[in-house]
């Protein structure tokens, strides 16, 4: 099964990633943002993806 691009597994647990815009990356220090999904199972993680980037 394929992941998004912006799903990866940390560990035993997903993680989404998300780019910071250029003009935003001085003011928060970073390039990207992470934040886990909270689960082990790669379709519930595809599930729970998109309301966590939004």
């Amino acid at each position: 099964m394929a992941l998004p691009s912006h799903l990866f597994r940390r560990g035993a647990a997903y993680s989404a990633r998300m780019r910071v815009p250029l003009d935003l990356v001085e003011i928060l220090g970073k390039r990207e943002l992470v934040q886990t999904i909270g689960t082990t199972d790669p379709t519930a993680a595809k599930r729970r993806l998109y309301p966590v980037n939004a």
